[in-house]
Order: C-alpha cells, then structure tokens, then sequence
C-alpha cells in the first residue's frame, strides 16, 4: 500500500541510534541519529518531527557517530573511508570468518528452523553466545528469515537471548564524537534489534507480541519508545482491524512518551480502520442514527485527549478506562458499523490537519480506500479533489482505487470519467486501469437494457487503447471476455476470444487469463465444443504456457461431463509444459476417476499432488479428495458396475489411461518412493485399501471431520471376499453340511479389526451421534441416525465387547437384553427397496442377526410420545450367551446362515449426490 518511494524514505530515516543509561546512576535518556543519518543522504519527509505553524521541521539532528555499513546493504551508498569507490554496489568486501557457531547457527536459519536456532543458541555457554552475537550477519539474516516466514516469537526469543548477554549494549567509547571522560559512565542500549523484532510483528499481524516487546522495553529495560516502533506496532494491528488496540497505542504515544505522530502513523492508523471497516457488516437503517450520535457525542473528549491538552486529565481518563480494557477508549466507544468507524477515522484525520501535518500521496491513497470500503464515494469522491488542491498529484494507485470504488458503489460511469481523466495525464495509464475500464462497462446505466452496445462500446475503447500503444496485459483481456459472458453473450465471448489470439503481442506468448475465463463459462454451461475449441487452439500454439486457472477450469469441464479421455489430455498437456496441476485441478481428476471407477490412478494422482505440494491443509478439501478415492474404489467392486464398465471401455480409453498412468508414474520417479501412497500397475485389493486408508487418515489429520456416510464407505472398503459372496452374491456360494464357526471377535468373517479401529476412532471424533446407552436391566443402541454399514460395524463392535466380558468371566458372566431401536423406512424409501435399490438398515441389522444366530423378537412402538416411533427388536440375554459360547443349537431355530438378499438387490451404483462430492 505504501509503495517502494515510502520504503525507500523510511529506510533513510530510520534510526542507527542508541537509548543510553548511565552507569553509576538511574537516569535515563535517549540518543538518536535518525534525522542526521537522513539528512547526510540529502533526503527529508513530511510529517517527522514537531509542527509548526508555517508546517513541518525535522527533528533536530543528534551527534553523529561512525557506523561500520555491510556491503550490498540497502543503507550502504556511502563513500568509503578511503575516498574509493562506493560500497555497496558491487565493489570487493571482505567477509569476517565465521566461527563453527555461527555457520552451524546460520545453516539452521537457511532451513527455516527458526526455534531450532533459538534452542541451539540458548544451548551454547555465556561467553560463545556473546561473541556469536557479536556476528551482525547473523543477526540481519535471523531476522530477515523471520520477517519473510513471520516467525514473530522466535524473533522475539532472539531478542531476549541477546539481552541475556548484553548483545545490544555498548560503552560510549564506541561512538564517535564520544568525549573521553564519559566514556567509563555511559552504557548505550541498542533499539535496532528490538525496532525489527516489532517489524516482524508487524508482518505477521500479531499485535499481541508486538505490544509484549514494547512493554519489555519500556518497563524491563526503562528505554523511551520512539515513533518507529509505535507506527510498526499500529501495522501489526491491521491484518484483524483491532482498532481499539491501535487507538490506545496511539494515545500512548502521545501521552507517555511524549511523540508527535506522523503521517505514517497516520496512514498504518487509516489502514487498521480500513481493514475493519472490511470485517463489518452493512450498515442497517435504524443503527446509522445511533452510530452517528455515539460518534459525535464522544468526539470532543478523543480530541481533547489526542491533543494531550492535559496530561494528569489523560491519565486519569486512561487509568480508568484501564479497569475495562487497558488503556485508550473502552469497546463501547467503538462504533460496529462501516459509517461509525469511517467516522471515528476522520476525526483523526481532522486532528492531524490541526497539527500543520500535510498527508502526501500515500496517506490520501489510503484515505480514498477507506472510504470506499464504508460505500461513502462522496467523501472519497471529496478526498480526491482535495489532495490536488494541497498540491499532491495522484498517481495510477489512486486512480484505481478511487475507479474501484466507483465498481464497489455501482457508479459505472464515473468510473469511466476517471479514467478518461487519468489517460490525459502522462505516465499514469497502467494497464491494471485498462481492465478496470472493461469492468466498470458492466456497471452502466445502459448495460441492462443494451448488452451488445455495451460490449460495442467497451471492444472499441479496448482497441483504441492498443492502436495508442498503451500495455494490455491478460487481465484486461479477461475483463472484456468476462462482460460478454456476464451479459449472456456466450458466442460472442468465445469471438472476442479470437480477436485477442490474433492480435499482435510484439513477440510476447499469449495470456492465459481471457482463455482461463471463457474455458469456465464453458464449464458452467456445459459447452463441450467451445472448450475443446479452447483445448484445441492451445495445443496449436506451441509456446502458449498455460496456467493453473485455465487447467482446472478445463478439468472441470470435461470431468463433470464424464468425458474421461479429454480430462487426462488436458492433464498431459499440464505436464509436458511443465505445469504442475493446483489442487483444483486435482479435484477435477479425482471426479472423473470416482464417475470411472480407477481407483489405482486416483491414488497416484493422489501421490502425485502430496509430492509436488497441491494438497493444501482445507479440512473440507481434503475430505473431498477422499470421498473421490472411496468412490473409485466402491464402483471396482460393484458387480454391476463391472459389467457394464466391460462393455463401455474402448481402446481409446484405454491406450490414454495407460499413458497417463505412465507419465504419472515418471513424475513420481524423482521423489524415490517418499510420500508415495502406491508403486507399480496391477495392485492387489489389499495394497488399495492400504493406500485408501492413508488417503483418509491424512484427511483427518489435517482436521477433516467425516460424514457418516463417508464412514459408511470407508467401513465398506474394509468388508471381506466372504462379505462380497454372501452380500453381493459375487460368486454364488453355498455352504457346506455343517455350520461355520463365527467368532465375533473376528468380525464374524464379514470385516477385518481395522474396521472396528476406525469405527473407535470415528466416535472420538464426533462423527457419530451418541447411540449406546444402558440400564441395570438392559442395553439400548439407537441405529435410527446410522447408515447401514455403519449399523453393521457398531453392533459387531458390541458384541465383540460382550465377548470378552464373557472370556475374561470364563462363561460366568450375566447379561443384559439388547433393545435395538431401528428406523422406520418412509414412503420413499420402501418404494426404493422395492425396486431394488437401497439396504435400509432395519433389514441389515436382522440379516446380521439371523447370520450369527441370535434369535430376536420384533415389538411394534406407538407413536404417544412424538417424534419417529421406530421398530424394537430384543435379544435375550439366553441368546447372547449361546451366541457368544458357539453353541451351534443356536441355528436350529433359524439356520438361514446368511442375509435376507431377497427383498432388494445390494448391488447397486452408488449415488454421488449423497456424498457432496
């Protein structure tokens, strides 16, 4: 936001001074050669220091002293001591040599082991520490890493193992000019390391540490605060817009330590309300008022205690807001509307125009959005004219926010006004403001009742900008793509599309963002022509590179049109190219492999994501990807599916799932087996559920919370051959002469203990709803909220219990009735059994029962108390124990040795819509 010109001007003026203390005393004072260091480098800002009436005067310079500058230091364009050449430009420097510590301590910082480096570093004895600090290479490049990462605590951490050796302190016969009998007096404390650490804070938005390492030195070490570290700390504010955080800060600056804000407190103080302003909901039409009155009440006592008018009044207003809050105005003063806290920011913009302080481009910039963002283009509006007549010329920023305000409040036209106005102007005209003019063509007046007009207009203004040799860049392609699609002017897009392919770029490959935008529209109107029309034009442009969007948004067409060979074309082309597909292009691909039931290529694609870092940490994201591997792997094991999957593969089909499966496979070579979920071609069906269970326990890792019915897949997968036969009838089978021994504690032969571990770990999770309960007499299990798989598994999972209860009592223990609460099928779904369709879970349960011999009675439920009445079913505890001993007298009364199969047909196709895929 501020721009490079307010970098560079800060960098001249921040400050290589020292907060000094004397010795043999308790005073202590301040040193400062911030204002001389910018002087000495002939540059000056607006807004340091104490107004005047006439304006602004920089600060009065402090003593100098010689600071040794490292080479290829932004602040190194100085003149060497010998009169040479300038350092810091390229010229020969000769580097102290490191000692083992601090290579050691440097090649952790290179890794990104920030917290390692501060162990390893508190690690090492009190007089290696001292010299380790002593290395000013170390110190910039920890810093610069946790700046880049916003590693904000380890920073911190730094900080304070420094002061533990007195790091950042130095004898005044280290400062030139010093006079010689002070020098065994003073100590100089050394605020540039603190100065930075706030700067990290600052980066990373974490206020909290920010005001932590202020307090520290303020009250730890007794050093007076300056105004970098209070507008560093005002910027760690703005990332969550905690504007009562940094109006508190800004008091204090003023109270307790005496400053005079500048126009860059000014402007991080515009950006915290601006990023609330954001976060807050619309204004409503009975709250305005009331803001507006709760505002203009409580503006006279803030501009009394921002002008510091009395010093003991302000701290006796402070200490008593301190009981609710801390320091600075309580939450109640705070409006919670976009109105009342673009108010509350104005007031201290008044308050900085009474100070004399002139706001330069960048604070009006700032100002302008803020507005925007509240929908007040008037004031915006106002701002804009006002900065010109105080003589500062707007920018190209400007223009594109005060356009994009505009865009924001609807006001198509004034939009077009600007930049009419801005194009008259020289070295303004960007090509970020061409797109911003095709955009605000969809806001006109005209645009409703006149699409192709409006279109006409906005394709001749995009032509006359490129006949006038103004830079055109993808974006604004994309923008005039884009209003023919909004305006339902599908073949036309896809023409503009083709005028943009054949313009002349000068050399330059074509951009990625007009295709990327007219491939979407294609996916969400199912035009399977236009987008391989777009497929095709890519592939005759050879130096054409395409990007992420256009990829994924290609996927997604194909795939949700079941078009599986274009799909892995368009992956083909991805990776020739040496694109690496996105996480939505994966998506995309996993889609098509669950609609085709590939669930060894939807595990390498799955490989190849996690090894080129596509996974991303969605919890939501990750759990799609594991319903598409589950589905992949369901429909493989669906008789029906097999056969029809026979019928409908072709050889084209075939030959490109062969070839992708290849190139999958030479992409993975490089990373030598890491991360990789499965190797080689023909897998077994143990080494896919392998790879299946590693999909889902990396999705719960990341904090996917899985459905029920996602469980109920992943329970399904986990289902034996003896399962399929019996359940499925995939082969027919029959039984011998006498009854098989069924032990629970295996899973009665129908799921492996990994079933019952994930079920366990399911119910940790909150995925299932409380079902289980008992009483002195009996045992209720609740399956009215279970899907029938899962019912399955949680009866097994009691009994298997009860079994070792029995074991560990050898035969002697006494149980209680089992009260089964099953659902009642609604119309609909006894419609669906009948047709053949759906298990509901009454029928597995009982099937279930009857497999493993336990004799039960159904008791029909009246419907007095509300709500879903259900069907009872009781076991008798006699039951249980026959059942839990192998008594095979068990089986005499029923010897149906197997499930009820002939009511419906559980080979069905599994319905995706059920899923959310």
């Amino acid at each position: 936001e501020s721009g490079t010109a307010q970098r560079t001007g800060r960098r001249a003026m921040e400050a290589r001074g020292c907060n000094k203390t004397l010795a043999r005393g308790v005073r202590h004072a301040s040193l400062s050669t911030r204002a001389s260091a910018g002087a000495r480098r002939g540059r000056s800002r607006c807004g340091r220091g104490k107004s005047t009436g006439a304006g602004v005067c920089p600060p009065q310079p402090a003593p100098r002293r010689k600071v040794s500058v490292r080479a290829g230091s932004p602040r190194g364009r100085t003149k060497s001591p010998r009169g040479g050449k300038r350092k810091g430009g390229g010229g020969h420097h000769h580097h102290h040599q490191n000692t083992p510590q601090v290579d050691e301590l440097l090649g952790l910082v290179r890794k990104n082991r920030l917290e390692d480096c501060v162990r390893v570093l508190s690690n090492y004895p009190e007089d290696v520490r001292k010299e380790t600090f002593g290395s000013k290479y170390l110190r910039k490049t920890f810093l610069d890493y946790a700046k880049k990462v916003g590693a904000s605590r380890e920073a911190f951490s730094f900080l304070i193992e420094a002061d533990k050796v007195d790091a950042n302190c130095h004898t005044s016969s280290s400062l030139a000019g010093s006079k010689a009998e002070s020098a065994s007096n003073l100590i100089y404390y050394d605020t540039r390391m603190a100065g930075r650490v706030i700067g990290v804070c600052a980066r990373n938005g974490d206020s909290r540490l920010a005001r932590k390492t202020m307090d520290y030195l303020s009250q730890d070490k007794g050093l007076q605060l300056d105004i970098f570290m209070y507008t560093s700390a005002i910027n760690a504010c703005a990332r969550r817009g905690e504007v009562q955080k940094a109006c508190r800060l800004f008091r204090q600056s003023e109270i307790e330590d005496g400053l005079t804000p500048d126009v860059f407190m000014y402007c991080a103080l515009l950006k915290v309300f601006r990023q609330a302003i954001s976060q807050c909901s619309e204004d409503g039409a009975g709250e305005e008022e009331e803001e507006l009155a709760s505002a203009r009440a409580g503006a006279e006592r803030r501009s009394n205690a921002l002008a510091g008018v009395s010093a003991a009044a302000g701290a006796e207003e402070a200490e008593d807001a301190e009981d609710a809050d801390g320091l600075g105005p309580s939450s109640s003063d705070l409006p919670s509307t976009k109105r009342g806290l673009l108010d509350r920011a104005l007031e201290y913009m008044d308050y900085m125009k009474g100070q004399g302080i002139v706001g330069d481009v960048v604070l009006y910039n700032c100002l302008i959005s803020t507005c925007g963002r509240a929908l007040d283009f008037e004031r915006a509006e106002s701002f804009f004219w006002e900065m010109q007549s105080l003589g500062v010329q707007p920018n190209s920023k400007t223009y594109s926010i005060l356009i994009h305000s505009c865009l924001t409040c609807g006001e198509g036209d004034k939009a077009l006004e600007y930049f009419r106005d801005a194009r008259g102007q020289a070295g303004v005209i960007n090509a970020h403001l061409c797109a911003q003019a095709m955009q605000a063509h969809a806001c006109l007046r005209t645009s409703g009742t006149d699409p192709e007009g409006t279109l006409g207009e906005a394709l001749r203004l995009f032509k006359e900008l490129d006949i006038e040799g103004v830079q055109i860049d993808g974006v604004a392609s994309a923008s005039l793509v884009s209003l023919a699609i909004d305006h339902g002017l599908h073949d036309r897009a896809l023409e503009i599309l083709g005028e943009v392919c054949e313009r002349p770029t000068g050399g330059e490959r074509l951009p990625p963002e007009p295709f990327a935008v007219a491939a979407d529209a294609c996916a969400k109107r199912g035009d399977m022509e236009g987008a391989k029309a777009i497929l095709e034009r890519i592939r005759e442009s050879e130096d054409f590179l395409p990007n992420n969007e256009l990829g994924s948004s290609l996927i997604n067409a194909f795939s949700k049109a079941g078009d599986l060979v274009t799909s892995f074309e368009v992956l083909e082309l991805l990776l020739d190219r040496g694109v690496v597909p996105n996480s939505y292009s994966f998506s995309g691909l996993l889609y098509a492999c669950a609609c085709h039931g590939l669930p060894v290529l939807a595990l390498k694609l799955y490989s190849l994501a996690k090894n080129t870092g596509a996974v991303t940490n969605d919890p939501a994201l990750a759990g799609v990807w594991c319903s598409a591997v589950l589905h992949a792997f369901l429909k493989t094991r669906r008789e029906k599916f097999l056969a029809s999957r026979e019928t409908e593969t072709d050889h084209d089909t075939g030959e490109i799932l062969g070839r992708i499966s290849t190139l999958v496979d030479e992409k993975l070579a490089p990373f030598k087996g890491r991360n990789q979920i499965v190797q080689g071609g023909d897998l077994s069906k143990e080494e896919i559920v392998g790879g299946i269970k590693m999909v889902y326990r990396d999705a719960v890792t990341k904090g996917y919370k899985p459905s029920v019915k996602v469980l109920d897949m992943m329970l399904e997968c986990m289902c034996t051959n003896f399962y399929l036969e019996r359940i499925q009838k995939v082969p027919e089978y029959s039984f011998q002469d006498n009854p098989p021994i069924i032990d629970v504690s295996d899973g009665a032969g129908l799921f492996s203990t990994t079933a019952f571990a994930l079920f366990e770990e399911a119910s940790d999770l909150g995925v299932l709803p409380p079902c289980v309960s008992q009483s002195d007499l009996e045992i209720k299990i609740d399956f009215r909220q279970l899907t029938p798989v899962v019912s399955e598994v949680c009866l097994l999972v009691l009994l298997r219990s009860l079994k070792r209860r029995w074991d560990s009592s050898q035969g002697n223990h006494d149980f209680k009735s089992l009260l089964l609460l099953l659902p009642r099928p609604t119309p609909t779904e006894a419609a669906e059994v009948t047709e053949g369709s759906v298990p509901l879970v009454d029928r597995k349960v009982k099937s279930l029962l009857r497999y493993i011999g336990m004799d039960y009675v159904n008791v029909e439920r009246d419907d007095s108390e509300g709500g879903d009445p259900g069907m009872l079913c009781i076991v008798r505890p006699k039951t249980i124990k026959k059942c839990l001993s192998n008594d095979a007298s068990r089986f005499e009364s029923s010897f149906s040795l197997g499930y009820d199969t002939t009511s419906y047909d559980t080979t069905q196709e599994i319905r995706m819509a059920d899923y959310n895929l």
